[in-house]
């Protein structure tokens, strides 16, 4: 897939057998590779779904190159209007819908290619702002902001994610940057002085299933009502899951072992918002 600035993306296509219902994008979280995503897109491929998973730039297979431009927004902007551009064109029979895991449920407004999505579901999307965690959480939300994330990102071209256990990959250090940027502001990206496009997200008017988690410290629960506030004209279903054998969290949602419950829960809400198109 190739970028409107010319960058070109890694992705796999996960197709199926017979004529697809629908395609979907599955947009990642800061820093997950797209190989992190491939069973529950095969899961979804397997029951008529044609599945695109890809690598942001700077991330997986996405190499960058040294005088390429990166930052977080850019995500949205140019990456996944590439991915939906390319789902769409390769298959314009079909009606299009998009996964957002944590940033990429954030992300994906940036670009005009969200206003043609038939729906989207969120998996641990959220507004991050210190205050949004409950105490005591909010204190350690508010020492990451403005002391953990600043002190390891400093004079670096990479954060060292996997050196401290927060990703499988390391992030460049402009992403990490201009997050550290948003997250101080409670308006997050939509603050106006930070000059992002953010205007197309109040338009968005499609069916949207929120799903968040009571053991999701990445995603505080009014941190997730905070994004949906962001989309007034959308339809929405937002549940706040309880496990109840195990944990799930930021990351748990696309391990196998929850196939049979939440896995074909949206499976159902796929078919129902399909069918209506």
């Amino acid at each position: 897939m190739t970028c409107r600035d010319g960058f070109t993306l890694a992705g796999t296509l996960a197709q199926t057998d017979a004529p697809a219902k629908a395609s979907l994008v599955i947009c990642s979280a800061l820093g997950v590779p797209r190989r992190y995503y491939r069973r529950y897109a095969a899961y979804l491929a397997d029951n008529g779904y044609r599945t695109l998973i890809f690598d942001y730039r700077g991330i997986g297979d996405s190499v960058l190159d040294a005088d390429t431009e990166i930052r977080m927004s850019l995500w949205g902007e140019q990456d996944i209007d590439a991915a939906l551009r390319y789902a769409r064109t390769s298959a314009p029979e079909t009606p299009l819908f998009m996964l957002g895991h944590s940033c990429g449920g954030q992300l994906f407004g940036l670009t005009p290619e969200s206003t043609g999505l038939a729906g989207a579901i969120f998996v641990g999307a959220s507004m991050a702002y210190w205050s949004r965690w409950p105490t005591p959480l909010n204190i350690g939300a508010l020492g990451l902001w403005y002391g953990f994330l600043p002190l390891f990102n400093w004079r670096r071209t990479r954060f060292p994610a996997r050196a401290l256990g927060i990703s499988s990959v390391d992030v460049p250090a402009p992403v990490i940057a201009e997050w550290i940027t948003w997250a101080r502001r409670p308006e997050y990206l939509f603050y106006e002085k930070f000059g992002l496009d953010t205007a197309g997200y109040a338009d968005l008017s499609f069916p949207l299933l929120s799903l968040g988690f009571t053991d999701d410290r990445y995603a505080p629960r009014k941190a997730i009502q905070a994004l949906l506030a962001r989309f007034p004209s959308a339809q929405i279903d937002d549940r706040t899951i309880k496990p109840q054998h195990g944990k799930i969290g930021h990351f748990g949602f696309f391990k196998p072992a929850l196939k049979d419950s939440l896995w074909r829960d949206t499976l159902r809400w796929l078919e129902k918002h399909s069918s209506s198109n």
